[in-house]
């Protein structure tokens, strides 16, 4: 069943000699022309501010700054846009890409590009992200069409228009790859499926300029700067002019997070390294002198990796420290007070420390998550494992920890 609030805003008094009220606005006529506007945006250049937040922790795990280009694709039913990402520091640098049949990353530091066209897994949508205005469009489109169980209101400001979207289903509401998607896993980091978009449109040009998707576990947070509206033609593109030169293209494989292969390490001494928690505590390979020692390399915005907590939990209550130790690394940059928020939050057990780059480089992760890397006393890798799934992982792990210490 849809459920749709309708909360008229109250209007500004506008003052000029004498006070009056500003006329009312119906919420799903503005929704609809907001649709019909951002439909007819041809393409759009623009740098994203983005924040990511664990709930509860008003500091980010992340600030970045993304420069985009946006360029309508009525072919595409998905998501129906063409776009390229930069670098931070170099908007000429190619970070990534969606042509409309397929998605690539981009690896500078080993003149790769990975290119998915979404065959490798047997997915009912594309994992691949929304921009800025065909996300707004998308959300938007959601709720004026969907059946769900929602409701949305608007609310008038001096200078813009809030439009809140809030979901009452039995999943939690994702807009990957155009539509809105119903995400369902055994997730137990998951207390609420509820899912909340908030979008604030300019009065000064009728368009969205911030977007902020609210879920139980995950809160993003999107500002668009420095647009540049319909200065291209969509049917000039073409993604050959931004590809870097000289770089090897090749297919994504199943299970392919990297680019390179983490199990190449398999029977050769794990790479060394110190690091500092961050109750500035030293923690190195070369004092851990257990039979076993279990690396993660997880992220506190990572699924996979919040699932797997209890399991390595019940690893750290079946083994003493002389048998194993458990340390979690996080790969994703997230600040020391994040990790110290999250590892508080999830009760932790055993030690999370923000990894460097040069360890990731090290351990071959590229930069993906989680990996475990089961080491025996004399720190060489006998087991890596990638992903996680609640029940296999945990009996994979624990048979190869069972053989370790034979």
């Amino acid at each position: 069943m849809k459920i749709i609030v309708y909360l008229t805003a109250t209007m500004m008094a506008v003052v000029l000699m004498s006070s009056c009220t500003a006329k009312q606005v119906d919420t799903d006529t503005y929704l609809r022309e907001m649709r019909e506007r951002l439909d007819q945006i041809q393409s759009a250049s623009y740098m994203i501010e983005s924040w990511d937040y664990l709930p509860g922790n008003p500091e980010p795990r992340q600030h970045l700054f993304v420069y985009y280009k946006e360029l309508k694709n009525q072919a595409d039913t998905t998501v129906g846009a063409k776009y390229l990402y930069f670098s931070e520091n170099d908007s000429t640098i190619l970070d990534g890409a969606y042509d409309g049949e397929a998605k690539y990353a981009v690896y500078h530091e080993h003149k790769g590009i990975v290119r998915d066209d979404f065959t490798a897994r047997n997915l009912p949508f594309r994992v691949v992200s929304n921009p800025f205005f065909r996300s707004a469009y998308h959300i938007i489109d959601y709720a004026l069409t969907t059946r769900d169980s929602i409701e949305y209101s608007l609310t008038d400001s001096v200078d813009f228009y809030k439009f809140h979207l809030i979901t009452h289903e039995e999943e939690q509401i994702e807009f990957i790859g155009g539509k809105a998607q119903h995400i369902y896993s055994p997730r137990p980091f998951i207390a609420d499926p509820t899912s909340e978009y908030e979008i604030w449109f300019s009065k000064q040009n009728s368009l969205p300029y911030r977007i902020k998707r609210i879920q139980d576990h995950d809160i993003n947070d999107h500002i668009c700067h420095n647009l540049i509206l319909n200065a291209e033609n969509p049917a000039d593109f073409d993604l050959n002019d931004y590809l870097p030169q000289g770089y090897i293209i090749r297919p994504y494989k199943v299970r392919e997070k990297s680019a390179v292969d983490a199990n190449s390490m398999l029977n050769h001494p794990a790479p060394m390294w110190s690091l500092t928690d961050y109750d500035d505590k030293t923690i190195s390979l070369k004092d851990l002198h257990s039979k076993t020692i279990l690396l993660e390399f997880s992220a506190t915005a990572c699924g996979p990796c919040q699932a797997a907590i209890p399991f390595l939990k019940q690893l750290r209550q079946e083994y003493s420290d002389e048998e194993l130790q458990i340390i979690s690394f996080e790969s994703w940059g997230a600040s020391d007070s994040t990790i110290k928020f999250y590892a508080e939050k999830k009760e932790l057990t055993y030690p999370y420390i923000r990894a460097t780059e040069d360890m990731l480089n090290s351990y071959k992760t590229g930069g993906s998550a989680p990996w475990f890397f089961l080491l025996d006393r004399n720190h060489f890798v006998r087991k890596v494992f990638f992903g996680y799934s609640e029940g296999t992982t945990d009996q994979e792990i624990r048979d190869a920890i069972k053989q370790l210490m034979k």
